[in-house]
């Protein structure tokens, strides 16, 4: 089977070029024009994406996607990277002075979420006018959220917990302990 030919059942083509619009099944299965609703919607569109037919072609058409959009896992990961290790050292210069943007190393660019420029009034005839500038940076915890959870670091967090919890059976034992010592 070729993934990049158009797939011959035009409802199922439909449904593929749907579906990688926002990777939400039943949205896409609905807008493909298909009948179901609700839980029905939800569980034919997962059923859909079973089919070897459609995962190759929807596998195919994001493979196209990310060509094109030059966005790749790869690269979302290094962007979230470029945020959760933003030094603030970065935007200044030795003499604790602001750096110009575009001498702002590009990783730190990324930390930034927005620029406010405020023009304050000169005092005296003489004097520059003075600027206030307002960095806003991207917050960090989501950032080292996503990473956490990009490179499996909860799950030893989560085994932990799990061994932390008591069993059915030792929670039967000790509340019978607690029962008899009331």
């Amino acid at each position: 089977m070729d993934a990049s030919k158009p797939l011959k059942y035009a409802p199922h083509e439909r449904y593929c070029q749907e579906y990688i619009i926002d990777l939400v099944a039943k949205d896409a299965y609905i807008r493909a024009d298909y009948k179901a609703r609700g839980h029905a919607a939800e569980v034919n569109a997962s059923n859909l994406l079973k089919r070897p037919k459609v995962r190759a072609r929807v596998d195919y058409l994001l493979a196209e996607k990310a060509k094109r959009t030059g966005i790749t896992a790869d690269r979302v990961v290094k962007e979230i990277a470029c945020i959760a290790f933003f030094d603030p050292a970065q935007v200044f210069d030795d003499e604790g002075r602001l750096l110009t943007l575009t001498k702002i190393p590009e990783s730190a660019r990324r930390a930034i979420a927005g620029i406010k420029i405020k023009r304050l009034p000169s005092k005296g005839q003489d004097a520059e006018p003075e600027e206030l500038v307002e960095i806003k940076l991207a917050p960090k915890s989501p950032s080292h959220d996503q990473l956490m959870k990009h490179v499996g670091g909860y799950k030893e967090d989560n085994k932990q917990k799990s061994l932390l919890l008591p069993s059915d059976e030792e929670l039967e034992r000790i509340r019978g302990t607690m029962a008899t010592q009331w």
